[in-house]
Parts: C-alpha cells; structure tokens; sequence
C-alpha cells in the first residue's frame, strides 16, 4: 500500500505564501521593464527637443537680456530694472548657479562601523544559490532600513547573532519588501508621467498621430515672440539714441 504524503496547515500556507511572493515577483519585473522603458524614452524625446529648441531659447534668452539691460539704462535709478537686467544676463550667458545641495545629517563612527560588518555578512552577492539570495535581499533591506533610522540597537543586535524567524515568517517579510519595491516603483512611475517633459512627450506622440507638426508649430510661436522682442529691442534703441542725442527719451 502506497503511503501518501499528507500537507500540513504550515505546508499549505507556505505555498500560498510562495505563490504570493512569486506572483508579486513577476510583477514586479513588469514594473521595471515600464520604469526603464519610460526613462529610456523620455531620454530619446529631450534629446529631440533640446536639439529643435536650443537655438532658438538662446535668441530669445539674449534678447530678453538684452532688452532688460537696455531698459535698465534708460532708469538707471530703478534698482528692480537693475536686478532683472543681471538675471536675465546671467541666465543668457548659463551662469545662473545651480540650488546648494540639502546638508544631511552624517550618520556616527559606531552606526557605520556596526552597519559595514553586518552588511558585510549579510550581503546578497555571498548567496549559494538564488533561494539564500532572496533570503539575504530580504536581511539586507532590513539592515539598510535600520541603517537610514539611524537604529544602532538593532544593527548590534542583530550583528551579536540574532536572526529572522522561521520560513513563514521569512516568506512574509520577502513578501514585505517587494510589496515596498512595487510601491516606489509605481510612485516613480506617477512621478515621471507627471513631468512636464512627459506631457509634452505625450501630446507630440498625439499630434504625431493626427498627422500635426507639434515642434513645427511651437518653432513658428518662438519665431513670433521673437519678432515681438526684436521691434522693443528697436524701441529702446530709439530712446537711447535720443537720450544721447540730449533730447527726451
């Protein structure tokens, strides 16, 4: 009589939870092929515009500039006409400085120290195979986590030899990080689709669809502010010629 291998209430809700984590892999392999394909495209598509619209924003940049300090001459006592003058020159000429990075508080000698040995032992790429890799991805986030919440107490703790619990547990808290994976992947996503860039990407695909020239219509708009600003450049000559003259401005 041939015995039949009966599941236990933990074998069952080991392979739910397998199952689970498998399902939420797959998905998240989707999310990154999306996230890649995304960046990858709104790469193409910047480099696309900066080399249609380049030239012409730097015309118009250097009229503005131009204009602005020619304004500025005309009323050399109006400090606010001043200021923008310097402005729009420094933004014509790409000096305008680039925002201070935030300064971040630096982590102390004791956190680091404790965090590089147990990183060290924990790391994934010293996996035998990919069931341990998984399990040390998992160990892994955990001690980046408690690294970033400054927790020297649980990284000593930890490193004194305290480990996850059993597979269910572990299964639970891989399940836990890929669901956390899954969510910066999707709000990275939102974030990019959301970037001007991105609108912009979408409405030139739609217009391309419908058989509409988006930049050529854009170039034409830019040539049109461009003439405005030539006629005040020619304005303000006119002043500044009289006013050299001696007569009224």
């Amino acid at each position: 009589m041939e015995l039949v291998k009966t599941s236990t209430p933990e074998d069952r809700d080991r392979a739910l939870r397998q199952a689970e984590l498998g399902r939420l892999e797959r998905d998240m392999a989707e999310r990154e092929a999306a996230l890649a394909d995304l960046k990858a495209a709104l790469a193409a598509f910047e480099l696309r515009y900066w080399q249609a619209f380049a030239v012409p924003y730097a015309a118009l940049d250097e009229l503005e500039a131009t204009i602005a300090e020619k304004a500025a001459r005309l009323d050399p006592d109006d400090n606010t006409k001043r200021r923008k003058a310097e402005r729009l020159r420094a933004r014509a000429d790409g000096l305008v400085a680039a925002p201070e990075p935030e300064e971040r508080a630096q982590p102390d000698d004791e956190l680091k120290a404790v965090y590089r040995s147990l990183s060290k032992r924990v790391h994934p790429d010293l996996a035998a195979d990919e069931d341990e890799r998984r399990q040390r991805e998992v160990q892994m986030a955990e001690v980046n986590a408690a690294y970033r919440r400054g927790d020297v107490a649980w990284l000593s703790q930890r490193l004194l030899g305290q480990e996850p619990g059993d597979t269910l547990a572990l299964l639970d808290a891989q399940i836990a990080v890929v669901e956390q994976r899954l969510t910066q992947a999707d709000a990275t996503l939102a974030t990019l689709e959301a970037t001007p860039l991105a609108k912009l990407m979408r409405h030139e695909a739609r217009a391309r669809s419908e058989g509409r020239d988006l930049f050529a219509r854009m170039l034409r708009e830019l040539e049109e502010v461009e003439q405005a600003l030539k006629k005040r450049q020619k304005t303000l000559d006119r002043r500044l010629g009289k006013r050299l003259m001696g007569g009224p401005s």
